[in-house]
């Protein structure tokens, strides 16, 4: 299902995604449905899928310029294949609550042909928002933070450095698409900065490395402390996946030492059950209890963070199997799967154990490649596809042959996206 949620998902999700010269990613268009699995070698450019869609998140969170400097600079994320007046441009489509359909795009335009391209003068900033249901439509269009054209009157003015999707997201016509794109989570945990005592930031969201997790648990957010020991589905599943990919890890719980440090302590039996459990700091838990600790707290957790319990995310979880032993795949692969049913996920992966699975849909399955300049991402091969569906192959199988090559892959270049309505 690529077009739209599954029946009684909650809203909003994303369903298309287009990208324009990001990173290695001259072009790509893909359509998304409630689990996809990008799947490609070390380097193919999965991650800069993801990071594109958190780019839009910290625009719209933070600020423009501040999404820019945590990245190295627009020339930084810049295509270097990138010419004229094109510079990066991203759009994002969704299905929001009530069937209704809504878009938001964003783009940097050089100006004198790409005169101004890499000489510390940041470029024009355009943007494009809509969303329609039943004739009715909301829509504005900004360049330079100059509003040229709108449905809705009056625009709240925009502030210097922020996305018109910001200053309009207080408007009911907008407010779904602004909580959808500031509901991205994008995630590659970190062991390290998982292992090492966190101190106290005010964690509203779960970090991108991981390093905030023991306070953004015990968040009132989160409120995990609470779940404990009730019936909190989504605690449950996160109690019950890391004990069965981690046996002997009984439970998991934010615990704050000193006036402002914060870590997880995890309750330990040894095998057998014959003497009483034990407990250990995340110092010295091993990398894989950790990450498996962390990308399971995304999965199932993640979604009470800011908008309650019923809210949609799109959580993207780069690399999930890293540090864990290969008989933990089938778990994790559950885990992922059951967790689509309430979040949308997006998993980078290069695991052909991860991925050994002939229930996984092959629609849901994208081939990333690169040809050392390009990132190419689309639907696997059409014979790829009459395998998979035949089950005569899993992915898994398929990728240990090297027989996972996206659709029309022969083709080169990718062909150019359209950001904008108008265009």
């Amino acid at each position: 299902m690529s077009e739209a949620a599954r029946p009684g998902w909650p809203s909003p999700c994303i369903t298309r995604v287009a990208i324009r010269n990001f990173k290695s990613i001259a072009s790509c268009d893909v359509r998304l449905g409630p689990l996809t699995w990008l799947v490609g070698a070390n380097g193919a450019g999965k991650s800069n899928f993801l990071d594109a869609l958190h780019f839009v998140r910290d625009a719209l969170v933070d600020s423009v310029d501040g999404a820019l400097r945590r990245r190295g600079g627009l020339e930084v994320i810049e295509h270097r294949g990138a010419a004229g007046d094109e510079s990066v441009g991203i759009r994002i489509e969704f299905a929001l609550p009530g069937g209704a359909r809504g878009h938001y795009a964003l783009a940097f335009e050089h100006e004198m042909g790409g005169g101004l391209r890499h000489m510390g003068v940041l470029p024009t900033l355009r943007e494009e928002c809509a969303v329609g249901l039943e004739g009715e439509e909301h829509r504005f269009t900004a360049r330079a933070g100059v509003v040229q054209s709108q449905t809705d009157f009056p625009l709240p003015a925009t502030s210097l450095g922020r996305l018109g999707l910001h200053a309009v997201g207080g408007m009911a016509g907008f407010r779904a698409v602004h909580d959808a794109v500031a509901a991205i989570g994008c995630f590659n945990f970190d062991p390290k900065a998982l292992r090492q005592a966190q101190p106290s930031g005010g964690a509203a969201r779960l970090a991108g490395d991981g390093g905030n997790l023991a306070e953004w648990l015990y968040s009132p957010t989160v409120l995990f402390e609470n779940c404990l020991g009730n019936d909190d589905e989504a605690v449950v599943h996160f109690q019950r996946y890391l004990h069965l990919i981690v046996p002997s890890v009984e439970k998991v719980e934010p615990i704050k030492f000193g006036p402002s440090y914060w870590t997880l302590n995890f309750t330990q039996r040894p095998s057998g059950g014959q003497t009483a459990p034990s407990e250990f700091l995340a110092l010295g838990m091993s990398d894989g209890t950790l990450r498996a600790t962390a990308v399971l707290a995304a999965l199932f957790l993640a979604p009470l963070d800011f908008f309650g319990p019923n809210a949609a995310h799109c959580i993207g979880i780069e690399e999930p199997e890293t540090s864990l032993h290969p008989g933990a795949a089938a778990v994790l692969r559950e885990a992922i799967a059951r967790a689509s049913e309430r979040v949308q996920v997006i998993v980078t992966s290069h695991s052909a154990d991860l991925l050994d699975d002939d229930g996984i849909d092959a629609a849901s399955v994208f081939s990333v490649t690169n040809d050392g300049s390009d990132t190419r991402i689309g639907p696997v091969s059409a014979a790829a596809r009459s395998v998979l569906k035949d089950r005569l192959f899993t992915v898994g199988e398929l990728l240990r042959l090297n027989q996972l090559d996206p659709e029309g892959s022969e083709i080169a270049p990718a062909p150019a996206v359209r950001l904008f309505d108008d265009a």
